[in-house]
């Protein structure tokens, strides 16, 4: 399937806190994704760094919001999530 309509689908999904359904779907676009540098792999990866914070699940999100971040970084939406993961995930990981 179509990693850009996943990533609008999920979207969507985000759009109504339905973090749990859009995971599934942004992880398959992410994954279509791999070693794309288009701007809908970077918001794929900033929507699934978003949607795993708002799961709770900050450690794991780093890695997304960094890649995002790679790919779009002049974006300051990716550069203040990237603080609330590392802030929510405590602090942890080493040299952020």
């Amino acid at each position: 399937s179509d990693p850009t309509a996943l990533n609008d689908q999920a979207y969507e999904l985000m759009k109504q806190q339905n973090y749990t359904a859009a995971l599934p779907l942004l992880q398959q676009a992410v994954q279509g994704l791999q070693g794309d540098t288009s701007t809908v792999a970077g918001y794929a990866n900033y929507n699934l760094g978003i949607t795993l914070i708002a799961l709770g699940r900050c450690d794991e999100a780093q890695q997304y919001l960094q890649a995002a971040q790679h790919i779009e970084p002049e974006r300051h939406e990716v550069h203040d999530a990237m603080k609330a993961a590392h802030k929510c995930a405590g602090g942890k990981g080493n040299g952020g």
